[in-house]
């Protein structure tokens, strides 16, 4: 409860941040958009319900996105250290941070940004302080050798069968399938298809609006922020494509799509805006309709899809307060304490019957006037 909690506050602090950061360098109208949009990400969503160690990516993915802003659109090189730092932090909670270390490195070829000797020292150093631990233990850690098979692999490299799959690869559009099509609120829980397909739709239009517009204009210097946008979330994408991570299964884990979240709503937003900059007349009146039905649609398949989830959850042994009713029972049923059931009794539940659960269960009765030594 206490981790839950804590994952809630910190998830919830991001979700404000994000707005905040968003509103400063994007404006205020792009970041309600922001705001509205990622209120209703059914993978965030899922993600403060599920308290594992990707799930505190989010407060860290903030930072990164105030400092890369900070440094490539207001021009402050100094910010590469703390970007360093909380990527190398990030890393050790899911390698999938590993992918945003080459964005800044890309941007500041293309920015021709300089950075100074202390900056790149201080990089260097912040990536020798956070990486030493992991090391040492990794060299003074012994781990058996794995018999690897196509389920227990994870990176796979590309699929390459024919120019076909060259093009799908630049278009990345298995990541594009993997955070719409084989996303959702939990792993088993995926998008329904046409919310997925409107996802998709979005998200790809967006993607290639930047590309095309970039391509157009060559300016890359004068176009700052579509260019970060660009890189933001082609960069990440087209590693997924190379790296293929996971690709035969059906239902991935969803937390490799949380680094495509932040960048993945706020790169829609942005474009919606310059779609409603440019139209005019009947058809800008089109747009924001449709815009408004996309956005009723997508809450509505969002409250929906939360509420499933929350009664899937109250039916499953693996749901707290259940878990609290059931061993309650069995300790008083039993007539054991909690060090006797630890001891005694086998769950097949992996970690169910913990013995601080079971600690906390056995004083919650004591506090209620229950006995859990004696049977009912």
């Amino acid at each position: 409860e206490a981790i839950f909690n804590f994952n809630f506050l910190l998830n919830i602090g991001s979700f404000i941040g994000l707005f905040f950061v968003v509103k400063k360098f994007f404006g205020r109208r792009v970041a309600i958009l922001f705001f509205a949009l990622m209120s209703i990400s059914l993978p965030h969503i899922g993600a403060v319900a599920f308290p594992i160690n990707p799930s505190f990516l989010f407060p860290l993915l903030v930072l990164y996105l105030w400092f890369i802003f900070e440094i490539f659109l207001n021009n402050k090189p100094g910010y590469l250290i703390p970007l360093i730092l909380v990527t190398s932090l990030g890393t050790q909670l899911h390698f999938s941070m590993m992918t945003l270390f080459a964005i800044p490195l890309i941007a500041a070829l293309i920015f021709k940004t300089r950075f100074n000797w202390k900056t790149l020292a201080g990089t260097g150093l912040i990536c020798l302080l956070t990486y030493s631990p992991f090391i040492y233990y990794k060299k003074t850690t012994y781990s058996p050798p794995k018999i690897f098979n196509s389920k227990s692999k994870v990176v796979f490299g590309p699929q390459i069968n024919s120019p076909l799959d060259v093009i799908k690869i630049l278009l990345v559009g298995d990541t594009l399938e993997r955070i719409t099509f084989k996303n959702g609120i939990e792993r088993f829980m995926h998008y329904p298809v046409w919310v997925a397909w409107i996802l998709f739709l979005l998200t790809g239009s967006s993607l290639f609006y930047l590309g095309y517009f970039l391509y157009r204009n060559r300016r890359f210097l004068d176009y700052k922020k579509e260019t970060l946008l660009f890189l933001l979330f082609y960069i990440p994408a087209i590693i997924y494509e190379i790296v293929n991570p996971l690709p035969e299964r059906s239902y991935p884990h969803t937390w490799y799509c949380y680094i495509f979240i932040p960048q993945q709503i706020l790169m829609i937003a942005f474009v919606f805006f310059r779609g409603w900059d440019v139209l005019v007349g009947r058809v800008k009146t089109i747009y924001i309709v449709v815009s408004v039905l996309t956005l009723l649609v997508l809450t509505g398949s969002a409250v929906a899809d939360t509420i499933k989830l929350k009664s899937k959850n109250q039916a499953s042994l693996g749901y707290l307060p259940n878990q609290k009713k059931l061993y309650s029972a069995l300790m008083d049923e039993l007539n054991l304490s909690a060090e006797e059931f630890h001891e005694r009794v086998y769950s097949l539940q992996a970690g169910s019957n913990g013995l601080k659960l079971l600690q906390l269960i056995e004083k919650e009765e004591g506090n209620r006037g229950g006995n859990s030594n004696q049977k009912f």
